[in-house]
């Protein structure tokens, strides 16, 4: 991926440089033909042509950079409606953070999404189909990149968690469902963790009301 970006790159100040062509040869119609091009004032055009060319290149340019893989769905039902697509990265917001997926854990929370069954939770999720088209919960990765009030964490960090659309390259999640991963954890048992132990913690303390000191 590195060495496509300096590719792309180098293809991105090539095209840049025609930019330069462009403009200079446009500069010499107008002064062969007078102040204009074909209405329009030919200092106008230069600049139009020259920011258009400029904004395509690098857009082109950066654009496999911006797409990841993920398993995404567009229908409800069995395994099958599932699919590998190349899709947009996703970018953090202000209160969020962009991880570079290590692992993720498949949990009934995602069957049920899956299959929008017991239909009832079809009023969340969508009637006929999911609003959202990914799936995945548990998380582990790498920090990737942190919003602007994101304090705790910084680009490089192991964390885990929860997120939404964990069953990709790069998932987003709020900085509050995160916490660092400790280094004798590796990236499966983290992801391993988070819909797990809050299922046994709500067993534990919301129907068991255990106690401290109790003993069972």
């Amino acid at each position: 991926m590195a060495l496509f970006s300096e590719c792309m790159q180098g293809c991105a100040r090539k095209v840049l440089d025609t930019a330069d062509i462009v403009r200079e040869a446009i500069f010499r119609q107008q002064c062969r033909k007078g102040p204009c091009l074909g209405g329009w004032p030919a200092d106008e055009v230069t600049l139009c042509i020259d920011e258009m060319l400029r904004k395509t290149i690098l857009q082109e340019s950066w654009k496999p950079g911006s797409l990841m893989k993920a398993i995404v769905y567009h229908r409800y039902g069995s395994p099958d409606v599932l699919r590998c697509e190349e899709i947009e990265k996703p970018t953090a917001g202000d209160n969020e953070v962009l991880i570079k997926v290590r692992a993720a854990s498949v949990n009934p929370y995602d069957w049920h999404f899956m299959r929008g069954t017991p239909y009832l939770l079809r009023m969340m999720a969508g009637l006929r189909k999911p609003k959202a088209t990914r799936l995945g919960a548990d998380v582990a990765g790498q920090v990737e990149a942190v919003g602007r009030n994101v304090t705790q964490f910084k680009p490089g960090d192991a964390v885990f968690g929860m997120c939404k659309g964990a069953f990709a390259e790069y998932a987003c999640a709020s900085a509050s469902a995160l916490v660092t991963k400790r280094d004798n954890l590796t990236f499966e048992q983290a992801a391993a963790v988070p819909i797990a132990a809050f299922t046994a913690l709500q067993g534990l303390r919301n129907q068991g009301h255990i106690q401290p000191g109790r003993r069972s």
